[in-house]
C-alpha cells in the first residue's frame, strides 16, 4: 500500500509540474505573439517596401494613361502589403470615360492597373453620348468631335431609341442609307433624318468608309443641325405601329422602280396603306404615293391625291 501511495503521489507532481510548464508556454508565446505584432505595426512598410512603379494596361482613346498612373500615384497610401486598391479603384471610377478598373499587386514593388474605356456609340441631345450598353453618360469636354450619329429624346428613353437604331441600320444600310439624326419627340413620334450615300462624292464616301463604327452603327462627321442639305431625306414614322411603317418604306425604297430617294426631302409613312413625299425641287409640292402592301403590285404615284387619313 505505501508503494502504491509513493507512485499516486510522484504521479500528482509530475502532472502540477507538466501543467505549469504548459502554461507558461502559453504565456510566454502571447508574449512574443503581442510584442511581434506591437514591432510589425511600427515598421514603416511605405519605407522598406513602397510602391515603386505603377503600370497603366487598356485601349484608350479618350483616357490619358499618364494622368492615370498620376492619380494611382497619388491616391497610394502605404507600401506593398498595404496600400488600399479598392479605394485606388473607386477613385478612378469616377472619371466619365472609364468603364471598368482592376487593380492588383505584382512583386516586388508594382500596382498594375487594367482600365477598360467606355466606348460612345452616339450623342444624346447634344449634351451627352451614349455607350454601346445604352446608358448616358457626360465627359468633361462634350466636345463634339467624334463620328457618331446623333440622337434626341425625353429623359430616360436613351436605352429605348439606340435599341430601335441597332434594329434600323441594318437594312438601311442595305440601301446605302445612313442614320444621321433620330428622333423621339415628346409625344414618342418618331423621325430618322438619313444620310443618302449614293450621292455623295467619291471623296466623302471613301472618308466616311474610313470613320469609325461602333456597336454595329456607322458613324457620321456631318452636324445633326444641317438637316436640308443635299443627299439628306427625312422619314416621318409616327407614334403608332413604327415598326410596320420602317418596313414598308424599306420594302418601298428597295424596288427597281421605287422613287427615286435623290429628288426627296421627307417621305411621310404615317398612312394606313400608303405614304407622302415631298419633293427636293424650288417648288417643294407635296405628293402623295398610294399602295398596297404587296410587292409584287407596281407603286402608282399620284400628284396631289390623298390616299388615305394621316395617322400619328
Amino acid at each position: 500500500m505505501s508503494r502504491k501511495k509513493r507512485s499516486t503521489k510522484k504521479y500528482k507532481k509530475n502532472l502540477s509540474v507538466r501543467l505549469v510548464v504548459r502554461w507558461l508556454s502559453y504565456g510566454l508565446m502571447v508574449v512574443l505573439l503581442s510584442a511581434g505584432w506591437l514591432a510589425v505595426k511600427k515598421v514603416p512598410f511605405k519605407t522598406v517596401l513602397p510602391i515603386r512603379q505603377v503600370v497603366v494596361k487598356g485601349d484608350f482613346r479618350h483616357l490619358n494613361p499618364v494622368q492615370i498612373k498620376a492619380t494611382v500615384m497619388k491616391d497610394i497610401k502605404g507600401g506593398y502589403f498595404t496600400v488600399n486598391l479598392m479605394h485606388i479603384r473607386q477613385q478612378l471610377m469616377t472619371e466619365a470615360w472609364v468603364k471598368q478598373v482592376s487593380v492588383r499587386r505584382h512583386w516586388p514593388a508594382q500596382l498594375i492597373v487594367n482600365v477598360v474605356e467606355k466606348k460612345a456609340v452616339a450623342y444624346w441631345n447634344d449634351t451627352a453620348f451614349i455607350s454601346a450598353e445604352g446608358k448616358v453618360f457626360k465627359a468633361k469636354n462634350n466636345v463634339m468631335t467624334e463620328l457618331l450619329p446623333h440622337m434626341y429624346g425625353p429623359a430616360g428613353q436613351a436605352k429605348k431609341v439606340w435599341m430601335f437604331m441597332n434594329k434600323i441600320y441594318p437594312p438601311l444600310a442595305q440601301l446605302s442609307l445612313e442614320v444621321k439624326g433620330l428622333y423621339m419627340d415628346d409625344r414618342r413620334a418618331w423621325k430618322l433624318v438619313l444620310n443618302n450615300l449614293a450621292v455623295e462624292s467619291p471623296v466623302a464616301t471613301k472618308t466616311r468608309a474610313t470613320a469609325r463604327s461602333v456597336a454595329g452603327v456607322a458613324t457620321t462627321n456631318r452636324s445633326i443641325k444641317n438637316i436640308a442639305v443635299a443627299g439628306t431625306v427625312i422619314v416621318r414614322l409616327g407614334r403608332y405601329d413604327t415598326g410596320a411603317r420602317f418596313s414598308r418604306f424599306i420594302d418601298v425604297f428597295s424596288r427597281i422602280n421605287s422613287p427615286d430617294l435623290n429628288r426627296i426631302k421627307v417621305v411621310d409613312m404615317r398612312y394606313p396603306n400608303g405614304f407622302a413625299i415631298l419633293k427636293n425641287t424650288p417648288q417643294d409640292k407635296k405628293s402623295s404615293i398610294g399602295m398596297q402592301h404587296n410587292v409584287k403590285q407596281n407603286i402608282n404615284i399620284n400628284m396631289g391625291q390623298d390616299k388615305g387619313k394621316l395617322m400619328s
